[in-house]
């Protein structure tokens, strides 16, 4: 018989089963694609989210930092003696003339800096309630912060023209969304809190005090009593520890 002759042969279809295990495959495939791009887009916002608070951190860093760079000290005595002693403690020049008024010069009793941390009581729950990763000592447990209370010559925030001079604030440490948060409080002129940080698990801070000892709590009322150094430390929900050590600085004048 001749090849034109024979049969022509039926090609051999898939099968039931190999066509399951092919959409089987097919639907893997499909779904592990899908699930590398929700991953990225996991991450993508993970990322941008980090990249927020990242910002937020550095603000609220440089407004510390630059807040305690312009602490209102009152004016020492002896600033502007040409002889290194006090006018008080100077004798009154031959043709020196009794001012018509004089002013009694009383130094208020309201500190131009002021930390206040909470209670030990307060301090345990609060870190209790933070989860953090490793314990607290009982050093860092009484330096949980409540406020700074603090003079400054100028706004740091850009809510008062730049060329008002003499504000009253407080940074504060509040409880915010189940978290922490650290706001910017203006007492005088009075303002709205401006939250700097908002997704904070602890604040801590502390003073190095003029003995050289750290202290958590501190009331400075003329240079000679204010901190050499202010440390704070923040722990965030993302699992951030950010550890901020500042050097205060100070210019010389009264408060509004």
């Amino acid at each position: 018989m001749s090849a034109a002759a024979r049969p022509a042969q039926r090609r051999r279809g898939f099968t039931a089963l190999e066509l399951a295990m092919a959409l089987a495959i097919a639907a893997t495939l499909l779904l592990g694609v899908f699930g590398l791009f929700a991953s990225m887009q996991r991450s993508d916002r993970l990322l941008a989210a980090r990249f927020r608070d990242l910002g937020a951190l550095l603000r609220a860093h440089e407004t510390l930092r630059y807040a305690f760079q312009t602490i209102l000290a009152p004016t020492p005595d002896d600033l502007f003696s040409d002889n290194g002693q006090s006018p008080a403690s100077s004798p009154p020049a031959a043709d020196a003339q009794k001012p018509v008024l004089e002013e009694e010069n009383t130094p208020s009793d309201e500190p131009r800096f002021e930390l206040v941390s909470y209670t030990e009581q307060e301090g345990k729950a609060i870190e209790k309630s933070a989860q953090l990763d490793e314990p607290l000592d009982a050093e860092q447990i009484a330096s949980v912060m409540k406020y700074i209370k603090v003079a400054l010559a100028r706004s740091p925030l850009a809510t008062l023209p730049s060329y008002y001079w003499g504000v009253w604030g407080a940074f504060e440490s509040v409880p915010y969304n189940g978290g922490w948060a650290l706001l910017w409080t203006p007492i005088d002129p009075p303002g709205e809190p401006v939250v700097l940080i908002d997704d904070a698990r602890l604040i801590l801070a502390s003073c190095l005090a003029q003995g050289g000892t750290w202290t958590t709590n501190l009331r400075a009322s003329d240079k000679q009593q204010m901190p050499r150094a202010i440390r704070v430390i923040v722990w965030t929900r993302g699992g951030a520890k950010l550890d901020w050590l500042f050097e205060p600085g100070f210019v010389y004048g009264e408060t509004p």
